[in-house]
This record gives structure tokens, sequence and C-alpha cells, in this order.
């Protein structure tokens, strides 16, 4: 016989790795860790079955059903009872020992299999049974039904099959589910991982395409080169005669300066009888001279600044979308309206607020996190993009935050340094700043988006930094450019560096109906309303690209759209124009009117206005001003001024 100690230790080693062992297979397979330990928690462990009417000893709180207890109580009732026990040694022998009650064993007392303690009796555990009564409604809420909101929610095992998703209800449905991720599969590796299908027929058409535009421009290069010779050699013969004289016959040339000095002796003696004879041979000689040798007009055609337009217009209307296509190919001409929601005041300018870092809704407010301080717990989050709406005339003092659904979130408060409001104004999300244009003031200021003024500057006058009714704005790289409609220029100042000016861009047709201007990587559009033009720089020197592009009617507001390309509202029309950064037309997109569209005239729409612009139904004309570009779901938002809506539209 082994140590009394020694066998105890085994034998309590061998119920708590059965008792772990059978709980866990009891589980089901597919369920989780959680599961298993409530499964555990609930099985008895003697019979290993879960918990009917659970009972407690007293003594050391271990719980066995209710079956089993009486048969414990009922096994140690009488106390000189000889129980055999099994017992584990070494090399896995059993031995049998008689078990002897001890001096602290009272009559009637129960041993506990688990923990070798005697207890006096048994009492209920609520608790586990609560824990049962969750784990079987678990089971109930989790079978199979053959209902088909099986394939969708978690089920653990059904009733006919025991199986987790039962193949005799859902056969049909398990089959389809298959062969849609298997479709889908094929369509992400497809996607990721495959070539194009005609990737090679593509691939040798490029390559074609390479190898030809190397020998146009050889080409090109070499009649540019003949060409421009040829021309230069006009130029220095022009210039050759233009340096000889005009009557080279020596004879002729002899008798015409004969009579010009006996005209200025005559006249200058004022010998009139003389001259009367002589003045009209003199006339006869000096007319046919001249009908003989004309005077050389210089026909000069040459003009390097028209050249470069027709030769780079030329150049982008064949190369512009040579390789891939153009975003805009094949879309419908009609812009598809999503929705329309009317506001209270009339909207003039619209941007996207997307860069919401750091930035909450506190009160109603737009605040800096950083900002908010003690009242951090009442600040709510905001999830962008968001929709900036600036009112005419400013007359909430407030600028509008909406979300995408065009539903008020919060309001932004400019506080301007005395009286103003942003006749235009611009969101710079890489910075989280407002720009904003006064052109009654000939001011502009930049905020933050709490409101707080950045900076200001600017005065009536035509230096740098002043201004002359400066309108639309924009920023991008740093640098922030700002129309000085009646200076005819755009002002181009560097942020970086306390908004030095760091250029002007001027162009001949420019008027003072500059409205609108739009940076982007490479390129600066400007739109003229009064002149109903286009005009496209170089972003590095500030040159023109393309002569300047004649729109269908007054244009106002310019953005761009996620391929660099420039997308401007055209008033009246209620039309919006794509054009590229060669200033080439990529598609112009109209909005038709509709029933669901038409609305009831506003209430302060103006009387004298009325008459002369109200449609056959009865509402007033469509006029698109500001204008914002959604990236993420290519949705237009139009701010409709006449009709105090914001429309939404889908490219």
């Amino acid at each position: 016989r082994f140590p009394r100690n020694l066998t105890e230790q085994h034998f309590e080693y061998c119920q708590r790795h059965c008792q772990k062992h059978m709980a866990t297979s009891a589980a089901e397979p597919g369920a989780s860790r959680s599961e298993q330990e409530l499964i555990a928690d609930c099985t008895c462990p003697v019979c290993q079955e879960l918990f009917q009417h659970p009972q407690r000893l007293t003594a050391c709180r271990h719980t066995f059903c209710k079956k089993c207890a009486k048969k414990m109580a009922a096994k140690t009732s009488n106390p000189m009872e000889e129980a055999a026990e099994m017992s584990f040694g070494l090399f896995g022998m059993f031995h049998h020992r008689e078990r002897q009650t001890s001096a602290k064993e009272k009559p009637g007392s129960v041993c506990c299999p688990i923990c070798r303690e005697t207890s006096e009796k048994f009492e209920p555990d609520e608790t586990i049974e609560y824990l049962v009564k969750v784990l079987q409604e678990m089971r109930h809420q989790s079978r199979c039904s053959g209902a088909e909101s099986c394939l969708t929610e978690a089920t653990l095992q059904c009733p006919c099959c025991d199986k987790r998703f039962c193949q005799s209800h859902h056969a049909a449905q398990l089959t389809a589910l298959k062969d849609s991720g298997t479709a889908l599969l094929k369509d992400l590796d497809s996607l990721l991982f495959e070539p194009d299908q005609n990737g090679d027929e593509k691939l040798k058409q490029l390559q074609s395409a390479m190898s030809e535009s190397v020998e146009i421009e050889s080409l090109l290069a070499e009649q540019l080169h003949r060409k421009f010779a040829d021309f230069r050699e006009q130029i220095g013969l022009c210039q050759s005669q233009l340096q000889s004289p005009l009557v080279p016959d020596e004879a002729e040339r002899s008798v015409l300066l004969l009579d010009r000095a006996v005209l200025r002796q005559l006249t200058s003696n004022g010998a009139s009888a003389r001259l009367a004879r002589l003045l009209p041979e003199a006339k006869s000689r000096a007319k046919r001279a001249q009908e003989r040798w004309p005077e050389r007009r210089l026909a000069l055609q040459f003009d390097a600044v028209k050249m470069q337009y027709d030769f780079e217009g030329l150049l982008a209307q064949h190369a512009s979308s040579a390789v891939f296509q153009s975003p805009y190919e094949g879309l419908p001409p009609m812009l598809t309206r999503v929705r329309q929601q009317n506001l209270s005041q009339k909207p003039w300018d619209i941007g996207i607020l997307s860069n919401l870092e750091g930035i909450v809704c506190c009160d109603g407010a737009i605040k800096l996190r950083s900002s908010v301080g003690d009242s951090a717990g009442s600040a709510k989050e905001l999830t962008g993009p968001l929709l900036v709406i600036n009112a005419q005339c400013f007359p909430t003092k407030m600028l509008h935050v909406t979300d995408l659904e065009v539903k008020q979130v919060a309001t932004i408060t400019p506080k301007f340094n005395g009286e103003g409001m942003p006749g235009r104004m611009h969101i710079y999300n890489q910075r989280q700043l407002i720009l904003t244009s006064d052109a009654s003031r000939h001011r502009v200021t930049v905020f933050n988006l709490e409101g707080r003024t950045v900076t200001s500057f600017g005065e009536k006058g035509s230096e740098p930094r002043q201004f002359h009714s400066p309108l639309g704005l924009s920023a991008f790289g740093g640098q922030m450019f700002v129309v000085d409609a009646k200076n005819l220029r755009v002002q181009v100042f560097d942020m970086d560096n306390d908004y030095s000016c760091l250029a002007l861009i001027k162009h001949d047709g420019f008027s003072n109906g500059l409205q609108s201007v739009l940076a982007t990587d490479s390129s600066v559009f400007v739109v003229d309303r009064e002149n109903s033009k286009m005009f496209v720089f170089n972003k590095a020197n500030r040159q023109s690209v393309a002569p300047p592009l004649k729109l269908e009617c007054q244009p106002f507001d310019v953005v761009a759209d996620d391929h660099g390309n420039a997308l401007v509202t055209l008033v009246r029309e209620a039309k919006v124009l794509a054009v590229n950064r060669c200033g080439t037309k990529l598609k112009t997109f109209e909005f038709k009117e509709t029933a669901e569209g038409r609305q009831q005239m506003p209430d302060d729409f103006p009387m004298m206005m009325m008459m002369p612009m109200l449609m056959a139904n009865g509402c007033p004309p469509r006029m698109f001003h500001g204008l914002a570009f959604e990236s993420g779901s290519r949705r237009l938002y139009i701010a409709d001024l006449m009709r105090s809506c914001v429309v939404v539209a889908q490219l």
C-alpha cells in the first residue's frame, strides 16, 4: 500500500482531469471558449450530465445534481459502512483500501468526492441552477428550425441532425451560398493577382504607341526645324530688302533725286512760275516710281503666343486622352438628382470638410478637441465628410455644417475683426482652415474651424496684398490664390511666409468680372463671369497653357474632381461643365427639371424678378452657384440660389 496522502493526491488529480475532459467533450464542436466554460460549469462532476436541481455541500460548497447527492447521502448514512475506493498507484496498478471513519467525521455526514472534506448536509445552489437555465435558453434559441434566419445567425446545433447548419433544411440555400462565395473568391483573385484578360494585346498596343510616338516626335522635330529655318531665311531676306533703297534703278533714282533738289530750291526761293512748270512733271515721275516700286509693307503674321496655343491645343486634342479614357467617357449628359434639400436661407457657397482630425461638436458648434477642456464629456465625435454652406449675405452670421444628406449637425461662427461677412469661401482641408473674402471691405480673412481669426489683411488698392473687390479663393500646397476682380488679376500668397505675395497672374483677356479660381497640383483655373470664359495656367510658371475657353453662359464656381479636372457651374443654364487641365471640354452635364423637383415660390422671392423669370410651372428658374464634389460617392452638391435648396446629383 502507498501512503494515504499520495493516494489521495492521485485520486484528486484523476477526478479533476476526467471532469475537465468530459465537460469539454460535452460541449458542441463549434462552441466558443466561453460557451465551453459555461457548459463545464453546468456539468455534474459525478455523472457528467447537466445539473438537475443542483445541490451544494455546505462545508466545501461543491455542487452536484440532486440524484447524485441522494446517492452520496445514502452511501454515507451509516458511518460504520466500509466503502471500497479505487486509487491509482505506481505503474497504473489499482489498489483497494478500506475507508475508515475519521475522528472529525460525524454520523450522517457526507464526504465530498472532490476535496474529501466532510459536510453535514446539502443545500440548493440557485446560482448554478440559473446558469443551467441560461445555457438551456441559449441552446433553444440557437437551434435550427428550418427558418431563413438560421443562415445569418450563430446556430449551435440542429435538433434534427445535431449539425451546426442543417443540410436537410437548408441544402439549396447552402449550395447557393457556397457558389456565391466561390464566385466572389474568383473575382477577388482576378482583381488582386491575375493580369488583365487582354493584357498581352494591350501591352502590344502600348509598345506600338511608344515606338510610334518616338518616330512622330523625330518627324515633327525635323519638320519644325525645316519650317523654322525657312521662316528665318525669309526674315533675313526681308531685313536685307528693308536695309536697301526703295528704288534700286540708278538712272530713275538720279532723276528723282534731281527733282527733289530742284523742288527744295524752288520752294525755298519762292520761284512760283518755275515751280508751276516743274511740279506736274515731277508728280508724274514720282507716281510712276511709286507704281513700279511700291512701299514695302511688313506683313509679318508670326504670333509666338498664338502659335504656342495652337500647337499645345493640337497636342492636347490628340494626346490628352490617347492612353486612358476620360473619367466622363460614356456617362449620360443628364445629371441624376439623388435628392433636393430645401433650406431656410439662400445658399451661395458650399464646400467639403473632409479633415476632421481633432474636431468635435460641442453645444452645436464645431470645436477643436484641444480647446474643449472640462466640457470634453459633452463633446460629440463627428464623422465625415461634411458640407459647409455659406448663405447669401450671411444672414445668420454663421456657416452651417451638414452631413452628406444636407441635415445640419453643427455651425461655425467666424469672428470677424469688426463688421464683415464672407462673400466667398474656400475650405482648405490640408490645414483645417476656412479662407474667406470680403469684396466690400477689400479684405481676405483666414479662420480655423472654430471660427477664430488666423490672419486678416488687405485694403483697397492695386499694390501686392491690396485688393479691389476680392472674390473667389483657392489653396493648394501651401499657396493661396485670390481673385482680385477689379484689378484684373489673381494674387498668389505664401501661407508659410506670413502670407507674403509670391506672384500675380494676369492675362489680356481678363475683365473685371473675374469670379472664381481653382488651384490643383499642376494647374490654375480662372473663370471670368462677365466674358463667360475660362483660363487655364501652368501652376509652376503661371503661364497660360491654352487659349481662353469660351463658355456657353456665365460661370460661377469651379472645383476639382478626383482626376485633376475642373467642374464649373453655369449659372442660368443649370449645367455643370467638365474641363481638363489642357483647357479642353470633356463633358457638359445638364439638369433636367422634373415634377418631383418642383417647389413653390419662396416667400422672399423678388416680385420685380418674378414675372420675366417664371417658368410655365410657376417655379423660379434654377440658378446654380456654389459647387462641391465628394470624391467617395462621386456626387455633386450644388447651391441653387433661386430655389433656396441644395441639389445632390450623381455623376
